[in-house]
């Protein structure tokens, strides 16, 4: 069995590899100077999601925490990284374990077990219309 540690260092390069797909597809259709400042943002949204979830949490709002949900899944790199830090904190308690779980950019949260397969799924789709977009430029 894999070491604990191992895993959460894997799902963090696994969060790094959603973010460098989604820049990688991005190349394809948009200009350098338009995909970094579009991924600059799509990076940024997943924070803010990450952190209105946790906002969410802590006021008992349904709409935030769906908020925060929909883009987790839309931009798995923030699930992963929750997952990540869920993992990182479980063995803290008390006050270490309350800072920590926070996080700067959000907190820690369970994935669950679809997490993985969603990912492997994402790379697939990103890839295949990568394919498509990059088969129809005109070269």
């Amino acid at each position: 069995m894999a070491r604990p540690d191992l895993l959460r260092a894997l799902e963090l390069a696994a969060a790094i590899a959603v973010i460098v797909a989604i820049s990688l597809f991005g190349s394809i259709v948009l200009s350098a100077i338009a995909n970094g400042i579009a991924i600059f943002m799509v990076f940024g949204a997943g924070l803010v999601a990450g952190l209105l979830g946790q906002i969410g949490e802590a006021l008992n709002s349904d709409s935030l925490n769906t908020i925060a949900n929909v883009a987790s899944w839309a931009l798995p790199f923030e699930a992963l990284y929750q997952d990540a830090l869920n993992r990182i904190t479980a063995d803290t308690a008390g006050f270490t374990k309350v800072a920590l779980s926070l996080g700067p950019f959000g907190g820690a949260q369970p994935a669950g077990a679809w997490l993985y397969p969603y990912v492997v799924g994402y790379f697939a789709v990103l890839a295949a219309i990568g394919l498509w977009a990059f088969n129809r430029k005109d070269l």
